[in-house]
């Protein structure tokens, strides 16, 4: 758990993910979270989730952005349950309307 983690919530809110813009304002969830390898988090305030719908042409700065936790469960409540379980990769299944571990 990080430093400031609300026992309640399971998750650091005031922490970011590198999020998709695309992903972010869609009107839909995003299509896949996964947790990155802790030797590629940045720093403190980096939670580890990469949040996007698997498509973008790439991982860089044209296509993504730095965004609150707590702001991303805000707009797609479904994700807490996935910032909860702290790693794996998580696809969107619109049939169960939830997220699904990945392989």
């Amino acid at each position: 758990m990080s430093t400031g983690e609300p026992a309640s919530l399971g998750y650091d809110e005031t922490q970011h993910a590198w999020t998709s813009t695309r992903a972010l304002t869609g009107p839909t969830p995003p299509r896949v979270v996964s947790k990155r390898p802790a030797e590629h988090v940045s720093d403190e305030a980096d939670s580890g989730w990469t949040v996007g719908n698997g498509d973008e042409a790439g991982l860089g700065p044209d296509e993504f952005e730095w965004s609150p936790v707590g702001d991303l469960t805000d707009r797609f409540p479904d994700l807490a349950a996935v910032f909860r379980e702290g790693s794996g990769t998580w696809r969107w299944s619109a049939d169960e309307g939830r997220y699904v571990s990945a392989p």
